[in-house]
């Protein structure tokens, strides 16, 4: 019989188990009076003989396999008893193992998602996050996203990095269809190559893309693409209006691209950007600077010589002193949930 019909049968296998000790009892006693016993004497004698009844059954319980699982239910039924008698106690014993249980799910879920869970891009030990560390502190500190001109002289200088830069930029699109507020993004001809994504509809931006007077295009996400064309293939090269501006739709984003914990559903290319906060170095606007280093050619970081990013000279006085963050991509998402992480170097 297996395992979970001795559990199911328990009450007749009792039955049974009872029925089979008064047998051997009866028959034990029977031989000793058959003997000469008188039969108070052999009922004892065979008591003695065959042991306690209870013991027997103990045993007899043991060897079915399934007395973990009988004590486990006498158990809980004797904790939900006592439980009931004290309501008190079982308030605050639930309420203790609810919230225990809740701050470890928490807990867990901010280590997974981000020590432990790798980020969804190609060969995410490579990604790293530049950031420029100045002179002078502020009451939010002295670690600063890239002002543009400095990210421009960076990428020029340094040879051993594939850097790309972009920014938030939501806006509503109002064509095709009624206007929407979307969560957009300027970002660089590279960004797509660094993080390792490919396009699966259309293409990625190009270099002349990227540039100021070129022609307005944009990558829009799968979601975007489902709710305004309804999946239609000849959404490449369709029209949208997006913040005002006209955009030509040159490729399709993959479904589920998230960029920095957001699912943008517009990208535009950051070079067509013409404000003056672009030629400003002292303008930290938010350019977030995203790098891929060479297999081969960097081994350890941080670098040193006449590539490394210390080694830039800027013409500017502002931003003489410039120093560059590189710590792992991965870990710089950790620091958005307060997290530390020693490995985190200046470049030298």
């Amino acid at each position: 019989m297996s395992w979970w019909k001795r559990l199911v049968f328990r009450g007749r296998m009792e039955a049974q188990l009872d029925k089979e000790l008064r047998f051997h009892i009866d028959q034990h006693v029977a031989d000793l009076v058959a003997r000469g016993h008188l039969p108070d004497d052999a009922q004892r004698l065979a008591r003695l003989a065959l042991g306690g009844p209870e013991q027997v059954k103990e045993d007899c319980r043991d060897a079915r396999g399934t007395r973990w699982l009988e004590d486990l239910w006498r158990d809980t039924r004797y904790a939900l008893r006592t439980l009931r008698q004290r309501p008190a106690f079982a308030a605050v014993a639930l309420l203790t193992l609810a919230l225990g249980t809740g701050a470890a799910t928490v807990m867990f879920t901010v280590i997974h998602g981000v020590l432990l869970k790798p980020l969804p891009y190609h060969d995410p030990g490579r990604l790293l996050l530049l950031q420029e560390r100045t002179e002078q502190a502020t009451q939010w500190g002295n670690l600063w996203g890239f002002t543009y001109p400095n990210y421009v002289d960076v990428k020029r200088a340094v040879r051993s990095l594939a850097m790309a830069v972009w920014r938030y930029d939501g806006g509503a699109v109002s064509k095709p269809g009624a206007a929407e507020y979307v969560d957009g993004a300027q970002v660089s001809s590279e960004l797509f190559s660094v993080l390792g994504v490919k396009i699966p509809q259309g293409r990625a931006f190009l270099p002349d893309d990227d540039r100021p007077g070129a022609a307005p295009v944009a990558i829009i996400s799968h979601g975007l693409w489902q709710r305004r064309f309804a999946a239609n293939p000849e959404a490449i090269g369709a029209q949208i209006v997006f913040d005002g501006q006209t955009y030509t739709v040159v490729g399709i984003a993959p479904a589920g691209l998230r960029i920095s914990d957001l699912e943008f559903d517009v990208f535009v290319p950051l070079g067509l950007e013409t404000s003056p906060v672009m030629q400003n170095r002292e303008a930290h606007a938010g350019f977030r600077v995203w790098a891929r280093h060479w297999p081969g050619r960097v081994r350890n970081w941080p670098w040193s010589g006449a590539n490394s990013p210390r080694s830039i000279q800027n013409p500017m006085p502002a931003a003489r002193s410039l120093q560059i963050l590189c710590a792992p991509k991965w870990a710089m998402w950790a620091r958005r949930y307060g997290c530390c992480w020693a490995r985190s170097r200046w470049c030298s």
